[in-house]
């Protein structure tokens, strides 16, 4: 098939900038002295998944209990599920170590780390579990003071229904960082904090064996690895504008684009309307924080792929896209014609592939390799 015979909009993946993408950070990780643990929140789809562990531990991250399910079922016995589990999820946790697929849980409180133990001790289970660690002040996590974390750790040793596996961090203020500088130093600082709890939890007489830190930015520009065990990182696999503009990549590094039409002109506004709404390509804006507001999306020729005179997706209905010039120069609308393709790059790979149920996989050119399922739901 040929990619003027899809229909849109749909999602493309370029396979070369994505194998491209994926050696680039593991040849990275493994050059500072640790181990890659995918994170497979952004693509969800077992070919992917083969590729970004192909050479290396089978170990992987994923965001839903679905995806643990998904992989699992493929052969992927060594998972970290990233968000905390509610303690009803833990049945279904516990039906993934009944199968043999080791599944690490995240704890970050004493009422969660309290419902793990219990549930395991009455299903006659060990549940493995992580603490997690706030670096950052970001998102969610325990103190990083020992004070914080060493009961809860010696809690789990101690308990019949779960097992302390380590701990890791997540350093999403990366993603804040105005340069390279500031998310080298958030990287020194994400390792160096979970450095200093696990040696803390040695002298206290508890093993740590996993120590786990990652986020694309940290991943792809940290240094001293050694002192971790493992680096998480998912995002890199697509990247994306928002990547584009912390310097992790360049515009030619997005591996995924949003295939549409353009289905009409709206010329008392200056736009060409298509096919791809918020649905298509999300309502994510990532960048408008960022040195280069990028709005929906950077719209690009559909059978090149090259992008087109800084042309943006600028606004968005359910179905509907809006695109304009980034500085309002006039559209000539007879280069537009109703049914031209274009692509749009995302702004958030994983919000954008969340809204699509398969990748349309490309060479590079206009040939279609073939179709890539999605694993979807929670």
């Amino acid at each position: 098939m040929s990619l003027s015979e899809l229909l849109t909009p749909c999602l493309l993946l370029d396979r070369g900038i994505m194998e491209n993408n994926i050696s680039r950070m593991q040849k990275h990780v493994t050059s500072q002295g640790a181990s890659l643990r995918p994170h497979l929140k952004t693509s969800k789809c077992i070919e992917i998944a083969e590729a970004m562990t192909r050479g290396h531990s089978r170990a992987v991250a994923v965001s839903t209990l679905r995806e643990a399910d998904y992989f699992g079922s493929h052969g992927f016995s060594d998972i970290l599920y990233t968000v905390a589990p509610p303690p009803g999820k833990l049945p279904h946790v516990m039906d993934l170590l009944a199968r043999g697929i080791r599944v690490m849980v995240l704890a970050d409180n004493p009422q969660s780390v309290e419902a793990i133990c219990d549930y395991g001790r009455s299903a006659s289970i060990k549940i493995p579990v992580l603490l997690e660690i706030d670096c950052d002040g970001h998102r969610s996590g325990l103190s990083a003071a020992p004070e914080a974390v060493i009961p809860l750790a010696r809690t789990l040793s101690r308990s019949n229904g779960a097992s302390f596996a380590g701990i890791m961090t997540h350093a999403g203020g990366a993603y804040d960082c105005k340069s390279i500088i500031s998310i080298c130093q958030a990287a020194a600082r994400e390792c160096a904090v979970v450095d200093h709890l696990a040696l803390q939890l040695a002298h206290a007489g508890m093993k740590c064996p996993v120590i786990s830190v990652g986020s694309t930015p940290t991943a792809i520009f940290g240094e001293g690895f050694e002192r971790v065990t493992e680096v998480r990182a998912g995002a890199f696999v697509f990247n994306d504008l928002t990547m584009v503009n912390l310097g992790v990549c360049d515009v030619p590094d997005i591996a995924i684009s949003v295939l549409t039409s353009v289905i009409g002109h709206r010329e008392q506004a200056n736009q060409i309307v298509t096919d791809a709404g918020w649905t298509a390509l999300s309502s994510d804006l990532s960048t408008e924080k960022q040195a280069k507001d990028f709005k929906y999306g950077l719209v690009c020729d559909g059978l090149t792929g090259a992008p087109l005179d800084d042309m943006l997706v600028v606004g968005t209905n359910q179905e509907h896209g809006l695109v304009g010039q980034r500085h309002g120069r006039r559209l000539d609308y007879q280069q537009f014609p109703v049914g031209r393709l274009l692509r749009v790059l995302p702004v958030h790979a994983c919000a954008t592939a969340a809204a699509h149920g398969s990748y349309r996989v490309t060479d590079g050119s206009t040939n279609i390799l073939g179709e890539w399922k999605r694993v979807g739901g929670w």
